[in-house]
């Protein structure tokens, strides 16, 4: 029967933040260290927890259902438990302790942004490439930021610089920001010149690449291209000539110096001329025939007494397929009358001299 009773007697919680007792007095939690630092937080359960407001300067650990111990967050004690763990105030900015408990995070000379409370700074920099320190005034080789050698330096827009490294010279590396960078010799065969080979230089199609001197490289046109020298480390604008170039079927290549060669179509073959390309040739079946014969299997034939109608013998003795060369629309008063009509389809002598070609 006992058990019975106490199985059968209410739950009690461990409180609220805001009534400690669960009794709606409005008692609060006492979560250590006289309320001062610390932060209650009431959980779906019932129960409650105690954490340490680093907002306010405070570290440790959060407990549930009892008081926090916490201890003063400070420049070298980021975690308020004396194991000297630096705070990170962020780049560009320094940290000094606060009077009691936390820090202050303030952009440092050169860098501008607001100054923060237990918290990071955002400082943005003010030096640019011709003013290193930062105060607004440029001049003078102390005032001006170094890289490095065959290093380059780039304002940016918001602020600051980036130093790079220079690839005209024959150098690469990755680009840093207000700070000097490391750059390594480019070779053909490391091409990011971290010394790894295999990462090879791209001097474009058709071109070779040479190492030249202590850093960088130069591309050459190889055998059967053609082109300009480039400068050092800079790729190689290449052509074929007429040695390794093909036209396509029934046209001729012709070099053209340092820009290549062009292909033109063979005589008895019409297309257009192309540049460092195949040309498109087909036969000119009305090339060398007078302006009165038509073409028939690549031979003139005289067209000037031909007739063509749907059907029936041919009163000049010509071939019945023969067309104009440029078919127009033709009318009984443009050939003198001699359009009839026969079975629906146009017939007509010719008598006005057209030219002919094979359908």
């Amino acid at each position: 029967m006992k058990l019975l009773y106490l199985l059968m007697l209410p739950l009690v919680s461990a409180g609220t933040c805001n009534d400690a007792n669960g009794d709606e007095t409005n008692v609060k939690i006492h979560c250590g260290g006289e309320g001062i630092g610390r932060i209650c937080t009431d959980l779906s359960d019932g129960d409650y927890t105690c954490a340490c407001d680093a907002a306010e300067g405070f570290a440790g650990e959060t407990q549930t259902n009892g008081p926090a111990t916490c201890g003063y967050i400070r420049c070298g004690d980021a975690y308020g438990n004396e194991t000297n763990v630096e705070i990170d105030c962020g780049s560009g900015a320094s940290c000094t302790d606060s009077d009691g408990a936390g820090y202050i995070c303030t952009c440092e000379s050169g860098y501008a942004g607001d100054t923060m409370l237990n918290a990071q700074a955002t400082c943005v920099s003010q030096t640019k490439c011709a003013d290193a320190n930062g105060d607004g005034t440029e001049g003078g080789d102390d005032d001006t930021v170094d890289c490095g050698q065959e290093r380059i330096c780039l304002d940016l827009s918001g602020g600051g610089y980036t130093c790079a490294c220079d690839v005209t010279l024959g150098y690469s590396g990755e680009n840093t920001t207000n700070k000097d960078t490391t750059c390594g010799y480019i070779r053909c065969d490391d091409a990011d010149g971290d010394l790894a080979t295999g990462d090879n230089v791209d001097c474009g199609i058709g071109a070779t690449c040479t190492d030249s001197g202590a850093a960088g490289y130069s591309c050459s046109c190889e055998g059967g291209f053609t082109g300009s020298d480039p400068d050092y480390n800079m790729p190689a604008t290449c052509f074929e000539t007429c040695a390794v170039a093909q036209c396509g079927g029934n046209a001729t290549c012709s070099d053209t110096g340092n820009t290549g060669h062009t292909c033109a179509c063979d005589s008895g073959f019409t297309g257009d001329e192309t540049v460092n390309s195949p040309a498109t040739c087909v036969p000119d079946v009305h090339s060398g025939c007078a302006e009165d014969e038509y073409v028939s299997n690549h031979t003139c034939k005289n067209c000037s007494m031909l007739t063509r109608k749907k059907a029936g013998g041919l009163t000049s003795g010509e071939d019945t397929s023969c067309v104009t060369k440029d078919w127009v629309v033709v009318t009984a008063s443009a050939l003198g009358g001699s359009v009839l009509g026969v079975g629906g389809v146009l017939w007509w002598h010719y008598t006005q001299g057209f030219k002919y070609s094979l359908v």
